[in-house]
């Protein structure tokens, strides 16, 4: 990945932002007042959210946080190993 030096830590600044406000036990939150497929009072978290963060830490040369996420995104799977689109926010139903 090719980005001018302050480009890189605008880029890192946003993905570290976004593991403190958005990242939950099986997927991120799109933003915290998503209104949109509200389960049990809340956002779901999308499962996808964790693929991306992959992508970004590595590409950012992170690859061990890279690794995590892609684990982290393998974990979110059903137990039938299905990955859906999103949980509950109570990680005991599915959305």
């Amino acid at each position: 990945m090719t980005t001018c030096p302050g480009h890189r830590s605008t880029l890192r600044d946003s993905v570290e932002r976004i593991e403190r406000e958005l990242v939950g036990t099986t997927g991120l939150v799109r933003y915290d007042t998503d209104a949109y497929h509200t389960c049990h009072g809340g956002p779901p978290a999308w499962t996808m959210g964790f693929g991306f963060l992959a992508l970004a830490w590595s590409a950012l040369g992170e690859r061990e946080r890279g690794l995590d996420y892609l684990r982290r995104h393998e974990s979110a799977a059903t137990d039938a190993g299905e990955l859906p689109e999103s949980w509950c926010r109570d990680p005991e139903r599915y959305c």
